[in-house]
Parts: C-alpha cells; sequence; structure tokens
C-alpha cells in the first residue's frame, strides 16, 4: 500500500514538473513575441517608442495595416473600391444641379438661411447605399419618415441660429479614423445602431423621406460627413483623396530596438 501511495507521489510530481516547465518554455515564447512588439505613441512634441513591458494600462494597437486599409474610402454607391469610376466622376455624373445639389448651396428660408451641408446624388429610388470605408459602426438609425435633426442657421441680421431639417429616415457611421458619414431620405433601414459594418454591408435604400416628400424633388441619396464634433464638410475632399500609407511611413523610421 506504501509503495502505491509512493508512486502516486512521485508521478504527481511529475506531471507538476512538466506543467512548471512547459509554463516556462510558454513564457518565454511569449516574452520573445513581446520583444518583437514597439508602441509608436506620442509626448509633447515628439514621437516616443516603448515596448509592451512599459504599459502600465490597457492599451489596444492597431497595425498601420489595420490603419491603411480601414481609411481607405470609396463612393457610398459600390461595395467595392475597385471601381470603373473615380469618386469625382461619380459626382459628376449624379450630381444633376452644381448650384444646388453641391456641399455649401445656399437653404432655407429668407427669415433663416442655411448651408447644404451635404451633396446629393441622384440615383434611382430603391438603389442600395454601402459605407464608406471597410470598416464602421453605426452610431445612430432612425427609422422615422418624419426624422427631425437641428441644423446651424442665420436670421436676416446675420445672427447666428438653428432650425429643425426633415431627414426622414437615416442612418449614421463612424469610421476608425473618427469621421462620420450620415445617408439621409432612405425609404429602408438595414442596420441597428451598434452594427459593425464592412464595406459591402447595406446600410439601406434611397427613397423619398424626411423633407423630399413636400420639395417635389426625385429620389436622392443626401450624403454628409462630419467631424466628431459635428462639424460638416466637403464629402468630396475626402472622397476622391487615394487613402492613408501608415505601413510606408512605419518602414522609414529609424526606430532602434
Amino acid at each position: 500500500m506504501n509503495s502505491r501511495i509512493a508512486i502516486m507521489i512521485i508521478l504527481i510530481m511529475v506531471i507538476l514538473l512538466v506543467i512548471v516547465i512547459s509554463d516556462q518554455v510558454r513564457i518565454r515564447y511569449l516574452e520573445g513575441k513581446l520583444n518583437n512588439l514597439l508602441i509608436l505613441d506620442e509626448e509633447g512634441d515628439s514621437l516616443v517608442v516603448y515596448h509592451p513591458d512599459q504599459v502600465k494600462e490597457r492599451l489596444i494597437l492597431i497595425t498601420p495595416g489595420f490603419a491603411d486599409r480601414f481609411t481607405n474610402y470609396k463612393s457610398p454607391l459600390s461595395p467595392h473600391y475597385e471601381s470603373d469610376y473615380a469618386f469625382q466622376d461619380l459626382v459628376e455624373f449624379y450630381i444633376e444641379n452644381r448650384f444646388q445639389d453641391h456641399y455649401g448651396t445656399s437653404r432655407g428660408t429668407k427669415e433663416k438661411r442655411r448651408k447644404h451641408e451635404g451633396i446629393d446624388l441622384f440615383v434611382a429610388e430603391n438603389t442600395p447605399v454601402y459605407p464608406l470605408a471597410d470598416y464602421g459602426v453605426v452610431v445612430q438609425v432612425s427609422d422615422n419618415p418624419n426624422h427631425l435633426e437641428w441644423a446651424e442657421c442665420w436670421d436676416q441680421a446675420g445672427k447666428k441660429d438653428t432650425v429643425q431639417i426633415e431627414y426622414g429616415k437615416l442612418v449614421k457611421v463612424l469610421y476608425p479614423d473618427g469621421l462620420t458619414s450620415i445617408y439621409v431620405h432612405l425609404n429602408e433601414v438595414n442596420v441597428q445602431e451598434g452594427d459593425e459594418v464592412r464595406g459591402d454591408t447595406v446600410l439601406g435604400l434611397t427613397g423619398v423621406t424626411g423633407n423630399l416628400l413636400r420639395s417635389g424633388k426625385k429620389s436622392h441619396l443626401h450624403l454628409e460627413l462630419r467631424y466628431l464634433d459635428g462639424e460638416s464638410f466637403d464629402p468630396r475632399w475626402r472622397l476622391h483623396w487615394r487613402g492613408t500609407a501608415f505601413v510606408e511611413f512605419v518602414k522609414r523610421l529609424m526606430i532602434n530596438d
């Protein structure tokens, strides 16, 4: 009986020893992997490089490849980056009135003037619309055909004010670099707030909702691009920009191991 107990104790010790050795090998392997990681950050006005063992709180790393791929913008009317048309060609094809359909043109009444904060792309009703980049998160959805949004305007004296605009059914998508796109006047919304979407996700279908119901205008996609603070800018500034090149930048950095 004593010999059996002794054998069991020896087996348990051997198993524990194997576990300890395996853990040590695994730890050394992971340490080797961590030593291959360098973290780029900014401190004051300088670019700094440090190792993962210097991180004191949770840190999310984004590779240069991720940044390059997911900040490369495309047409909202195409699920693919490869297209027969550059975005500027699409704008010229789908915009009907260059004095009314572009960003910044005058809107509103004599008492409250405002600027057009997007571009109007005239496409057939129920045309699918897609995210502008290959990855994004839906941050706002309205399935209300009379949904209202606040917009900045100016009165007759030039004093700044706000006014509510009927956007109708809409989808708002946030991209990795902090820009948001808003798809307005939709007939159908196919996503929900919080959804993660890819470049080929159908966000919804173009239509005639919001103030289009009484304007007499036909179906079109009103597309807005905004910064995180909500300020709009001309989508053409970004959508025919060729995107980032962090991979090439990192290759050229003189980083000492």
